[in-house]
């Protein structure tokens, strides 16, 4: 009995085994990150709206618009931010040095900020940013759309609130609902903004986007029947043991 029990335990361990790789080669994820500025420690160096790291197979772009942005971005930016890739990024956590940050200044009127992915067997996108709305500014973002090269849709999702300030807060959206943009050569994801109040400003840092790998149905079959091929070895070996 002792020894049917521990064979027992052996093939639900395999089994066990085999969805945790299928489930392993499900959790893949790629990811693309915007630090705004050249330097880790924001001391020195300057603005760019280059991405900062990317896993993505298409290098992924950022555009935006506004009356009033300063070229060389703004100073200041999130305290302290931990990319996907293990790299540490700092700024001042208010708008003076050190750090840089994409901003829209006082007055600013047809804001917007855009990122262009490859999303091609990729799913459930996953956005955050660090949003610094100064005080007496914006508490929202009026819209977010999307394009996958047939015309602007609007998202319909809800978007979060952010307070305003002196320093900057997390701002995230789960788009996993959102599938007209899963499996796309090229999407684009552009959030609109209403015109900057007199004496407020809006700045964006550490933006980060992160999706999931869809594996072929082949690929996770494939994982899924070594181990239970196995596990059936396993299974016969033990009964020609028996005989």
């Amino acid at each position: 009995m002792k020894s049917q029990t521990s064979y027992t335990h052996k093939i639900a361990g395999a089994l066990a085994l085999a969805l945790v790789v299928a489930s392993g080669i499900q959790a893949q994820s790629t990811a693309a990150f915007w630090s705004f500025q050249t330097t880790q420690n924001g001391t020195g160096g300057t603005f760019t709206s280059i991405v900062t790291a990317s896993t993505f197979q298409t290098i992924p772009t950022l555009s935006y618009t506004g009356s009033n942005i300063t070229s060389g971005g703004n100073n200041g930016g999130a305290a302290s931010f931990q990319a996907f890739d293990g790299t540490t990024w700092s700024g001042s956590g208010t708008g003076s040095t050190p750090g840089h940050s994409l901003a829209w200044n006082s007055g600013s009127t047809g804001n917007s900020f855009s990122v262009t992915l490859d999303t091609t067997g990729l799913s459930s996108l996953q956005v955050r940013m660090d949003l610094r709305s100064y005080t007496g500014g914006l508490m929202s973002f009026s819209n977010l759309q999307y394009d996958t090269g047939s015309g602007w849709g609007s998202s319909g999702l809800s978007l979060a609130s952010f307070s305003t300030g002196t320093g900057y807060s997390v701002w995230s959206l789960d788009l996993s609902s959102l599938v007209a943009i899963n499996n796309q050569s090229s999407v684009t994801l552009r959030w609109s903004f209403a015109d900057i109040p007199s004496g407020s400003s809006l700045r964006v840092d550490n933006l980060q986007i992160t999706a999931i790998a869809v594996p072929e149905p082949a690929s996770i079959g494939l994982a899924f029947g070594v181990v239970t091929i196995g596990a059936i070895a396993l299974y016969r070996r033990r009964i020609r043991k028996q005989m």
